[in-house]
């Protein structure tokens, strides 16, 4: 892809560099940067990403999204600038990988326990119905029966996009995820085009994140917003029944 036809449907403050760059792929990590790729400096918890960027742009960057150009990488490569990069890396993804999600019919699955069980569940059944599938989760991805080891239960919004675009390849048409508190919170599933919602439920869990249990419910809530076709609810949870309650009100 060329570096205009991400410019175009993508939105950023400004772009400093060269109008004919070509475009593979894109990540955050400047560790596995790979020549054509798009790095992302995120800010992160505990590291900036913009004290990275020097170190993708010598691993064979093309271009970089980020909020400010650092002293000492001005002149040096093709800068997007943009008010989140996280966010930015979300819908840049989505474009470069082709959009995927909205080839492929995709069910994410949120809650504190049953994630992996439910996404399993379901590739159970379309395996004995001879259809492929895909999972993305805890145990990693499967793209039919091959798997790939990941580090969290939903990986940065550059590898979904990524993944997802395997999965076409491979001429897979469902893929079940499981979407985690933390993911939604960071922007790790905008613009994946979700058909179906799963809530399981609700227990006190990564408060060291969240703070409190309204902003954890919050945050899964946010999944129900992003579907577009059904949503599975366990209204035996209390706070899947709240869940439910609110929808309803919301007209969702």
């Amino acid at each position: 892809m060329n570096i205009k036809n991400l410019l175009k449907d993508m939105e950023y403050l400004s772009y400093l560099g060269e109008d004919n760059i070509e475009i593979t792929g894109i990540t955050n990590d400047s560790k596995r940067v790979n020549k054509k790729d798009v790095f992302v400096a995120i800010k992160g918890f505990t590291n900036d990403g913009h004290k990275f960027i020097e170190n993708a742009l010598e691993n064979g960057a093309s271009a970089v999204i980020c909020e400010n150009i650092p002293d000492n990488v001005k002149g040096k490569g093709n800068f997007i600038l943009v008010k989140s990069p996280r966010e930015s890396m979300a819908k840049a993804a989505n474009i470069i990988y082709g959009r995927p999600s909205e080839k492929l019919n995709i069910t994410g699955v949120t809650g504190t326990n049953g994630k992996t069980s439910t996404t399993y569940l379901l590739k159970g059944i379309y395996d004995y119905l001879d259809e492929k599938s895909g999972i993305i989760g805890t145990m990693g991805v499967l793209i039919d029966k091959t798997k790939i080891k990941i580090d969290n239960t939903t990986p940065e919004a550059s590898d979904i996009q990524h993944y997802l675009s395997m999965m076409l390849e491979e001429n897979v048409s469902h893929c079940f995820m499981e979407v985690s508190s933390h993911a939604l919170e960071l922007n790790r599933i905008d613009d994946v085009q979700m058909d179906v919602g799963i809530f399981t439920n609700v227990t006190r869990d990564h408060l060291d994140f969240h703070k409190t249990m309204e902003n954890y419910y919050q945050a899964k809530k946010k999944l129900f917003h992003l579907t577009k076709v059904n949503n599975i609810i366990n209204v035996n949870d209390s706070y899947g029944n709240r869940l439910y309650k609110e929808h309803i009100n919301e007209g969702i």
